[in-house]
């Protein structure tokens, strides 16, 4: 199955990734052959690292192994679902007069325990996950049913550095939590809005 949705959802060819980075089509991945030089590897560099797009040089065997096209040194993987940034999605929900639930995920690499995480965030009401641009689960096919459809329903927010978004966070006044898998209180037995009177530093919720 995952063979199936990794194909489905390639572009290969020069032109065709370029062209769907400059159109703002969400990307999971790129690849890149390794051993490409020039103003076009330096293009795709400067693109990936612009759009936050992940990207990997890759020796021409396996790229070969990844699509029997003509790939010309190049290969997409399209994302199923589009990527936000924080500070875009952040003033809507200030807007709306609410509180801020952000859920920031860290080297979450398997696409099920992705999905069921999303699943209890919507239940929860989450706002939006973020997530680091490189060593995050793909949001395929089955992150999404595992999600029971709630990554259709919460914006994904991919960023370079998780470090430097919560120190953002933190001077904008959003109130920081961490989680620990050692903590006996469960998360759903917590009173967030007495922890969010405390320093985020000194308490931990699981």
């Amino acid at each position: 199955m995952e063979e199936k949705v990794q194909r489905t959802s390639l572009i290969f060819g020069r032109h065709p990734v370029i062209e769907a980075i400059e159109g703002g089509q969400p990307i999971d991945k790129i690849m890149l052959q390794q051993g490409i030089k020039g103003e076009f590897e330096k293009q795709v560099r400067y693109l990936s690292k612009v759009n936050q797009i992940p990207l990997q040089y890759l020796p021409k065997e396996r790229m070969e192994k990844l699509t029997k096209g003509n790939h010309q040194g190049i290969i997409g993987y399209l994302s199923l679902v589009q990527y936000f940034r924080v500070e875009d999605i952040l003033p809507t929900i200030y807007e709306k007069g609410e509180t801020p639930l952000l859920l920031i995920l860290d080297s979450i690499t398997d696409v099920r325990n992705f999905g069921a995480i999303a699943r209890s965030a919507s239940c929860c009401g989450v706002h939006t996950i973020i997530t680091p641009a490189k060593g995050s689960a793909q949001i395929n096919a089955e992150a999404i049913k595992a999600s029971a459809g709630a990554l259709n329903n919460i914006p994904v927010c991919r960023e370079n550095s998780l470090n430097n978004i919560v120190e953002w966070l933190q001077t904008l006044g959003v109130q920081v939590l961490a989680s620990d898998l050692q903590s006996k209180a469960p998360l759903f037995d917590m009173d967030l809005r007495y922890l969010l009177q405390l320093s985020w530093a000194q308490r931990t919720w699981a």
